[in-house]
């Protein structure tokens, strides 16, 4: 059984930097993209919003069954940090929908909100071993359930740098 403190940490950093990018976006920039094959900053925090809740659905779905006996070197996967290096543009398995963009503070609120769900099962769940439920991440690999909360706030700041970017891109 690990110690959550450090994930809970990094979930904060992650959330807190975002939120900080955020707030150096024009509010008139929102919903604009900075070319045509990138998506906006509301598109992001949608996309964010997404995969957090359903790291989450899959997270208690995994913790609802016994955990599966994974061999051994099907347990090798890529380091979680990388998936905040952005050298390379990753096909999200989750799609941005038009009908789920909206204001700034709504969708703002949403990830607030997403984000306190993925703190609150950490919380819950802070006595079990969550070293022994996997599920596989489609670029990672197998992954244990803490390994799918890092990989939640490495997740972000990938997209916490291509939000600066955007920023950067609207201020030459």
């Amino acid at each position: 059984m690990r110690n959550i403190a450090p994930i809970l940490e990094l979930l904060s950093n992650s959330q807190t930097n975002y939120l900080a990018t955020l707030d150096a976006l024009p509010a008139d920039r929102w919903m604009q993209r900075p070319q045509t094959d990138a998506w906006s900053a509301a598109e992001i925090t949608v996309h964010l919003t997404m995969v957090e809740h359903g790291v989450q659905k899959a997270a208690q779905r995994v913790l609802a069954a016994p955990p599966i006996e994974v061999p051994f070197l099907k347990r090798f996967h890529l380091p979680v940090s990388m998936s905040s290096v952005r050298l390379f543009k990753a096909k999200t398995p989750v799609p941005v929908k038009a009908e789920r963009l909206g204001e700034k503070p709504e969708l703002v609120a949403a990830l607030t909100n997403a984000r306190q769900g993925t703190v609150d099962f950490l919380e819950a769940n802070r006595e079990k071993n969550l070293e022994t439920y996997r599920a596989p991440h489609p670029l990672l690999g197998m992954l244990d359930l803490y390994q799918w909360h890092e990989f939640l706030a490495y997740h972000q700041d990938r997209h916490r740098k291509q939000l600066r970017a955007i920023v950067d891109s609207f201020h030459p």
